[in-house]
């Protein structure tokens, strides 16, 4: 693969996605990962603040020595979706489609932030017209984006249905292994899985943030030219089922396919992108093929440079809607009172760091 497995690396700590666009369309992970945290849940239009906001939030949670998590947006990784403060068992969340959230007993338990309270309505119903033409084009390109990662989807099936077969499975096996009693890995008595994206296609393209890569003692890149990660992956989250043993997911967006296992018990990462700069040692899958499959290497060049067309197309696509939505966001900023907006922040950030 070379697309999939190039993106953008950024080293960012702590910091992860949970979103994806994919060829479902858009998954939203907010459920499963921020199911046991008090949420604060902003709601508010493009441009009004919302990122900005939990940006403040994470700088002065960490002034305080206090650790965070980010979650940036799936979409426009510059931006934040989520920030979680462990140690308050709080997280500060983007509650407005495409990953609407609601309160769960609103007051007691969760709180609504919102920041529509500081637009001027009249400003943005002059230009109701223009953003409603906006939002329709944005949403009918995100349709055509998701098009194109179906069929990304379903080229990279085909490949699969006629190469799974003869992938030497029994030798992938040895192989994990030999790992998990190298780092003396042991079975676990409450063990848990997350789903924790690290990597985004979005508006400024396909960008990986390289946290897992900088908590991991031993990171171990699983090479292939074709499809084969997927079968080793697939092999490696069910001995580790088996086992018991915790560890952590990165999907990867388009396809959701498998792009990294990390094992918080030993720091021992699996991943299936190339060129990382700090890499202990390599599974090189193409190994692994009988005589007979290696013919898979040749046979399917074709199919795997029309996935790269495909994923540039999308990702011009994603451009575009960049464009579009940066000009949208221009409507409600300018329609904001961010005088009141800061101010209103400055109390909603010293309530949440009370002593």
């Amino acid at each position: 693969m070379s697309f999939l497995d190039h993106p953008q690396t950024i080293k960012r700590k702590n910091a992860y996605f949970a979103a994806l666009n994919s060829h479902r369309g858009f998954l939203s992970y907010f459920p499963s990962l921020f199911a046991s945290y008090n949420k604060y849940i902003i709601k508010g239009g493009p441009g009004c603040g919302k990122s900005t906001l939990m940006k403040k939030i994470a700088q002065t949670a960490e002034e305080k020595e206090l650790d965070v998590t980010r979650y940036y947006c799936s979409s426009d990784t510059d931006s934040l979706d989520a920030v979680v403060i462990p140690s308050l068992k709080t997280v500060v969340l983007d509650g407005t489609p495409p990953h609407a959230t609601e309160p769960t007993c609103p007051g007691a338990v969760d709180s609504l932030v919102n920041l529509t309270a500081f637009w001027n309505p009249a400003d943005l119903q002059i230009h109701a017209e223009e953003i409603q033409h906006l939002s329709q084009s944005i949403s009918l390109s995100y349709r055509r984006v998701y098009l194109l990662m179906a069929a990304v989807y379903e080229i990279e099936n085909a490949i699969a249905i006629a190469t799974e077969s003869v992938f030497d499975q029994k030798r992938a096996e040895t192989i994990i292994h030999r790992f998990l009693e190298k780092h003396r890995i042991k079975e676990e008595k409450a063990p848990c899985v997350i789903t924790q994206p690290a990597s985004a296609f979005g508006v400024k393209g396909y960008v990986h943030l390289k946290s897992y890569e900088t908590q991991a003692q031993t990171v171990i890149q699983v090479k292939d030219r074709v499809v084969y990660s997927e079968y080793f992956f697939k092999l490696l989250k069910g001995i580790l089922f088996q086992n018991k043993i915790s560890f952590y997911e990165s999907i990867r967006p388009v396809d959701e396919k498998t792009e990294s296992i990390f094992l918080p018990q030993s720091s021992l990462l699996f991943t299936r992108l190339v060129g990382e700069e700090h890499c202990d040692g390599m599974i090189n899958l193409d190994r692994m093929l009988p005589e007979r499959g290696k013919g898979a290497l040749t046979s399917h060049k074709t199919l795997l440079r029309e996935i790269d067309s495909l994923c540039l197309s999308a990702q011009t696509l994603l451009s575009e809607i960049g464009k579009q939505h940066d000009e949208l966001e221009s409507y409600y900023m300018k329609a904001t009172d961010y005088t009141a907006l800061n101010q209103y922040s400055e109390e909603l950030i010293a309530s949440l760091f009370i002593s």
